[in-house]
């Protein structure tokens, strides 16, 4: 599982320092969604399925039997190459922006669901949260391609289906090596209202192959 911290700093000349925000992803498997339980995705987990095809061999001079292998791939996904967002410091004027827009997400199905989440939802928006319990609204959006400049809205809890990867590998190091992206945003506004203090915030996305 991997984790991305958000935090902020406002300067006493009233700029605001925002240093990183933090993913903390997980991935899950669609057998655990089915019995209602987010599972971790273990790569390269298989199960094998019981073998009933056995003969026996008879005696004689040579004995010939046979058996069945089989094996269960369950559906699996993986996400890897995230990399924090330093949005820098706001210097008064206009939005701050930033992206981690070279994931690598793979799942053996190639579709996919991403759910976003965070502790700090208030209604549609997710928040960075001071020390103090003050609230700076943020968006987030997801590209189910890589090294793209902007993509579509996630927002809290609620899944965005029909994300498709053409990953080649569990670790995108064969194949394109980048298949998503994602982007937040904090517009001037919310920045403008925000007092000073450190804010943090931890996003949590949740991979689900379909």
């Amino acid at each position: 599982m991997q984790s991305l911290h958000l935090d902020r700093f406002y300067p006493d000349n009233g700029q605001i320092l925002l240093s990183s925000l933090l993913f903390r992803l997980r991935s899950t498997s669609l057998r655990g969604l089915l019995t209602g339980v987010a599972a971790t995705v273990v790569i390269g987990c298989l199960t094998a399925g019981s073998a009933s095809a056995a003969t026996q061999g008879q005696r004689g001079a040579t004995s010939t039997g046979s058996l069945g292998v089989s094996l269960t791939v369950p559906t699996l996904a993986r996400v890897s190459k995230l990399e924090d967002i330093q949005l820098g410091s706001w210097t008064g004027a206009g939005d701050l922006t930033g992206s981690s827009n070279a994931i690598c997400v793979w799942t053996n199905s190639g579709v996919y669901s991403i759910t976003a989440q965070s502790q700090n939802v208030q209604g549609n928006d997710f928040n960075l949260r001071s020390n103090s319990g003050k609230l700076v609204p943020y968006k987030v959006q997801w590209a189910q391609s890589g090294n793209q400049t902007s993509g579509q809205a996630l927002n809290p809890n609620s899944p965005l289906t029909g994300q498709n990867t053409n990953a080649q590998s569990i670790d995108c190091s064969q194949g394109p090596n980048a298949t998503a992206g994602l982007f937040v945003n904090i517009a001037e506004n919310a920045l403008s209202a925000a007092g000073e203090g450190a804010y943090s915030d931890t996003l949590t996305l949740v991979i689900t192959p379909l």
